[in-house]
């Protein structure tokens, strides 16, 4: 089992890594691929992006920290990733009247996703204080307890994400008026829509890594999440938009799976590295 200070600055040298990720993938270097890597490119660039800030709401539930203390180093990350998004917009030769919006657009983005991902796992957990802790430093009690926070709860958050998903879906699915996406209730729709859908990505695997029990096959079940979710967000997509021609719908296929699966993939290394370190998440009342 790694030390503490050696998790620190795994978990350091993955934000590092992120951060370095979003910057490299800017538009003048997507530029010169093409093709799969092209798309690729883009994918991991906001894919790395919302990892990030999953990640960030996920710490400001069950960090171990104070309350205030969690939530301030939430929106430092945050703000890490706002400004990765920058760097990588400046070096891409971003117009200079151009800088302001883009920068207050994806951190409207960044609260957003942070506020509804942290908003849904706190409603989900909140009644039985689920906290991140490390199985060593529990009292022989807490850790004797056999209710603790398990695959059952990770499958009843699964289910009511997977029914607020579908609800919403229903919802969009319906005949509006001027739902084009021409016009602005129709654009409100469609992206409201893909905000949640990005939200709810990473929900179950915001905490299956770190179930102290069953733990991998909660984490295969999470990743299978991802699938469905991309599905959803892919047909509702194009249901929207209408027909387009078969490149273009390639495209966009390409960098939604690659984004949904690279944002997992960031979600599920801090959290695999949190996990060897004997850190799990446990509910303190039941």
């Amino acid at each position: 089992m790694p030390s503490l200070r050696a998790t620190t600055l795994i978990l350091a040298g993955l934000g590092a890594l992120a951060w370095l990720t979003i910057v490299a993938m800017q538009n003048e270097l997507v530029g010169r691929l093409s093709g799969w890597a092209a798309l690729a490119a883009l994918g991991v660039r906001y894919g790395t992006f919302f990892g990030l800030i999953a990640l960030a709401a996920s710490w400001t539930v069950f960090g171990f920290k104070p309350r205030w203390t969690r939530i301030g180093q939430s929106l430092a990350l945050i703000a890490m990733a706002v400004l990765a998004m920058l760097v990588s917009g400046l070096l891409g030769n971003m117009a200079r009247g151009e800088v302001l919006p883009f920068a207050g657009a994806m951190s409207l983005v960044a609260i957003g996703q942070w506020l509804l991902i942290a908003g849904l796992l706190w409603t989900m957990t909140a009644p039985r204080r689920v906290r991140l802790c490390r199985i060593q430093d529990l009292s022989p009690d807490l850790r004797a307890r056999e209710a603790q926070f398990g695959i059952r709860d990770l499958l009843i958050a699964t289910g009511v994400t997977a029914a607020l998903l579908a609800v919403i879906r229903a919802v969009l699915s319906q005949s509006w008026p001027s739902s084009g996406m021409s016009s602005t209730p129709g654009a409100l729709l469609i992206f409201g829509y893909l905000a949640a859908c990005n939200a709810f990505v990473t929900m179950p695997l915001l905490a299956a890594p770190l179930l102290r029990r069953f733990g991998a096959a909660a984490t295969l079940l999470a990743l299978a999440f991802v699938a469905l979710v991309t599905v959803c967000e892919l047909t509702a997509w194009f249901r929207q938009i209408g027909p387009i021609h078969a490149v273009h719908g390639f495209s966009h296929r390409v960098v939604v799976w690659v984004m949904n699966y690279s944002q997992a993939a960031w979600v599920l290394a801090a959290l695999v590295t949190l996990r060897a370190d004997g850190y799990r998440l446990v509910a303190t009342a039941v």
